[in-house]
């Protein structure tokens, strides 16, 4: 059951004013913002899905939130929203993360690689063995 929001607010802790379950950052608040009359959300996404440079820290050190607008008013819909939200914003991360690492996310030579070395264990000692060891040697 979800808390009674407090008359006059400005900043909330997600997880524990919304009893709303599912994956998604215990960190993660909504904020209103003085110059939109919408409500946005903030996380700290953890730092080995940062993608920024320096694991999005500033110059003294700090780590920088990352903040977006829901795109309404009134907190019950943004509840329903946030979590959409900071779940999509997470899979935008990763999917930089890869793109900066040279990782394709979805290229042959992934599964190709998980696939061949069990079969290749498998399959040594058989007649085939020439043949899988062309194809790996032209992947």
């Amino acid at each position: 059951m979800p808390k009674d929001i407090p008359i006059g607010w400005r900043n909330l802790n997600f997880a524990e004013v919304f009893a709303i379950r599912g994956s998604y950052p215990r960190d993660l608040r909504i904020f209103k913002n003085n110059k939109s009359p919408n409500i946005f959300g903030r996380f700290l996404p953890l730092p080995e899905d940062e993608p920024r440079p320096n694991q999005g820290r500033t110059k003294s050190g700090k780590r920088k939130t990352i903040d977006g607008s829901l795109d309404t008013q009134d907190p019950y819909e943004v509840a329903k929203k946030a979590v959409k939200w900071v779940i999509d914003k997470q899979r935008e991360l990763r999917e930089k993360l890869d793109e900066q690492s040279g990782r394709p996310q979805k290229a042959l030579v992934n599964y190709w690689d998980a696939y061949f070395q069990p079969e290749f264990d498998r399959r040594g000692g058989d007649s085939g063995y020439k043949k899988w060891r062309e194809l790996r040697v032209f992947s």
